[in-house]
């Protein structure tokens, strides 16, 4: 089976605004207690855009990410491809663009004016279904405690296939305790 064919969902709708990352989980006792620890590799985007939180009594971790505006902006886009692509030249690509982010700024319009917009300073706080984890034991609901971390990139060959534009790799570490008292 192709890598393609296994990780491809199938194609049902025109966008999805959902995220995928990559995690690390890994347990360990401190102080004779079951402690869990879990690394997401993430976007490069703001910590505010991010949302991580423990559901079903402790069973399951889910984390969340606001979709930046650029991606349903046009003049973003055009910024973004303007030497790459003939995105403005085409009339009718540029009327397709336009109408599905129309769509999906109107799916996603706020029905209250939350403090998390206010801050982020999103118009359309634009977030697809969290990423949600199974968890190997189950933790206490207010022993969550994460950290947005970044760490340069040490890899010229990645910088020199990005163009010479900088990378910064960022790592959202969560850790958690068990609900089980010793």
């Amino acid at each position: 089976m192709s890598l393609r064919k296994a990780n491809s969902a199938p194609l049902t709708d025109s966008f999805s605004l959902n995220f995928t990352f990559p995690y690390m989980m890994y347990t360990y006792l401190e102080d004779g207690r079951n402690m869990m620890t879990v690394d997401f590799l993430v976007p490069t985007i703001p910590k505010v855009y991010y949302a991580v939180q423990v559901e079903e009594g402790g069973a399951v971790l889910s984390i969340g990410c606001h979709v930046p505006a650029f991606f349903t902006s046009r003049g973003g886009r055009e910024l973004a491809v303007e030497d790459s692509s003939n995105f403005s030249s085409n009339h009718h690509k540029a009327t397709a663009f336009d109408v599905l982010a129309e769509q999906i700024q109107k799916k996603h319009e706020p029905k209250e004016d939350t403090l998390a917009m206010q801050i982020v300073g999103l118009k359309y706080p634009m977030k697809g279904a969290p990423m949600r984890i199974k968890l190997p034991f189950k933790v206490e609901e207010d022993s969550l405690n994460w950290d947005y971390l970044a760490f340069p990139n040490e890899d010229d060959n990645m910088e020199k296939d990005l163009d010479g534009h900088a990378q910064v790799y960022i790592v959202i570490t969560v850790d958690l305790r068990t609900a089980t008292r010793p």
